[in-house]
Formats: structure tokens, sequence, C-alpha cells
């Protein structure tokens, strides 16, 4: 690869980045890391973003809320690719813009990018062309789409993934109040989300909402005392029955 890319931050993603970078025998110009114990024998680290040279790719790898400004202290002239599934391309302040979210979360070690599912927009199809080829070494299969789509891949991917994951931490806490092992319940959760997509979620809906049992929604709600799950139990049960109507 005869660009020059700087890596900015060194979160999970970044790391898993460097990585991969490492593995394929490709090197970052810089990386900034505000951590002072890491030394990195493949690229120069910095400590501060008046210190990234001007480069052709400056790939920005920070929490959300810190892309804007990040980008606006960077060189305009170059591509600036951000990793955010939720943020726009606007945000970044540069001619030639991207995004590249992989559909995953990161521990930092390298991942198995073709089992990931990547999606990313641009500004500009030479980008395109040009991230895919850089992917494409990692076997990284980039799904290209419109920025109000990706957006909506994302907001699905918080629904199914983080929202889910926090109904099992509510389902645990009921577990122990109970005396009884969490695990009881891994069967049925998993056969359906098997089923889910194996015969779609629609068709795949049961309990108490779906059949309008309200006897047994009430007994629930009885006992339910947090008035936060109590109100996410009654709307999540209208939606149910609302669908099923």
């Amino acid at each position: 690869m005869n660009l020059k890319v700087s890596l900015v931050g060194y979160g999970n993603l970044a790391k898993a980045l460097h990585k991969t970078f490492r593995a394929q025998g490709l090197q970052f110009h810089q990386i900034l890391s505000r951590s002072q114990t890491l030394d990195f024998q493949d690229a120069e680290r910095v400590t501060s973003i008046s210190e990234l040279d001007k480069v052709d790719q400056y790939w920005i790898a920070v929490k959300d809320d810190e892309i804007e400004n990040v980008s606006q202290s960077l060189s305009g002239d170059s591509l600036h690719l951000h990793f955010s599934g939720a943020s726009p391309l606007n945000i970044l302040k540069s001619k030639d813009k991207a995004c590249i979210w992989p559909m995953q979360s990161f521990d930092g070690e390298i991942p198995i990018w073709e089992e990931i599912k990547t999606f990313g927009s641009f500004n500009n199809v030479e980008i395109k062309e040009k991230l895919d080829l850089v992917f494409k070494r990692f076997k990284a299969e980039i799904l290209w789409l419109g920025e109000e789509e990706k957006t909506k891949i994302h907001l699905g991917a918080t629904l199914g993934n983080n929202f889910v994951n926090h109904l099992l931490v509510e389902v645990e806490s009921l577990s122990q109040e109970s005396g009884v092992d969490f695990m009881v319940f891994r069967n049925l959760i998993q056969k359906t989300i098997d089923s889910a997509f194996e015969n779609g979620p629609l068709n795949s809906q049961t309990g108490p909402a779906k059949r309008g049992d309200k006897l047994s929604q009430y007994r629930h709600l009885d006992l339910i005392k947090d008035p936060g799950l109590k109100s996410l139990y009654k709307l999540l049960s209208q939606r149910i029955s609302k669908t099923h109507e």
C-alpha cells in the first residue's frame, strides 16, 4: 500500500486495526495514543493531534462525541475516515470523507474479518475503491450504503444486540431473586433467536401479549417493583399486541 495512513485513537477497535495491519505486513505512519506506556515498533507513537504529520488518510477511531473535534484539527486535504455506525459523514471536516462500520464488538485482538458484516458510506467513488482494496486484504467485504440506510442498520444492531442484552440483565436479576440459575433460560432464549432467523421474528412471537392474556400480564406487573421496568413491560406488551392485531 503506497498510501500514508495515520490512526487516531487507540481503543479496542483501533488496536484490532493496528494488529490487522501488522499481520498483513502494512504499517500506519503514526498512531495517536495518549497512553505513555505504549511503544509501537512499526509506527511512530504521538500523544497529541498537533504532532500528527499530514498524510493521505486519517483513520479516526475515537468516541462518537470526539470525532468532529478531532476532524477539525486535521488537514482537510486528506481523507478522513471514521468508524461510527450512528455518526453522519458531515461531522468530518475534510473534502473527502468516509465511514466504515464493522457490526461487531471488539476486544483489541485481530477479528475474523470475513465473518463480520461491515458497512460503509462515502462522498467520493474514488475513496470507495481505495478503501475496498485495503479491506479486501483483511478479507473484509464492505457493503456500501447511503447514510440513512447505514444508520438504520446501526439502530437495528442497537435494538437487537444492546437492548436485548439489557433485557437479559433483567432476566438474570429475576433468576437471582428466585434462587434459580440464569442458565435455565438458555435453551428457551436460544430457540427463540434461532426461530426468528429461520422463520422470521413476526412468525416466532409468542407470549401473553401476543395471545391477549391480560391476567398473566397483570400478575407480572404486580411483581415488578421498578417503575422503569414496569413501564418497559407495558410498552413492549402494547407494541406486541398492536403488531399482532
